[in-house]
């Protein structure tokens, strides 16, 4: 764990909101499928020996699926949205971080890899 990278990557996340590292967070507002895909992904970065955040949410107010504060990458778990809705959210989230998104079923295959 590379303690400078993470602590900077940590500054732009709005501290008024409970952080968890490492911990996935649930909504029953989101469909099955898209929570099962975000879990594996969290899994996934996890083994891999990097910290995360689920249900980040950033200074300015954008919350992203799973934000990994080393690397400076969000990860987006994308159910319904079109390639253009994903293009115009990748917009909202601060300059400083790499915007990736994953089509929830594509997570959820056997094969799937990072």
């Amino acid at each position: 764990m590379n303690f400078k990278k993470l602590n900077l990557g940590k500054l732009i996340l709005d501290k008024s909101h409970n952080l968890s590292m490492d911990v996935v967070k649930i909504s029953s507002a989101n469909s099955l499928e898209h929570e099962l895909a975000k879990t594996k992904l969290a899994y996934m970065l996890i083994k891999r020996g990097l910290v995360i955040y689920t249900e980040a949410i950033f200074s300015n107010g954008r919350r992203a699926d799973i934000y990994c504060p080393e690397t400076g990458d969000v990860f987006e778990v994308l159910h319904s949205e079109t390639k253009e809705m994903f293009e115009a959210k990748k917009k909202e989230y601060p300059v400083e971080v790499n915007v990736f998104g994953f089509k929830a079923k594509d997570v959820l295959k056997e094969d799937f890899c990072i």
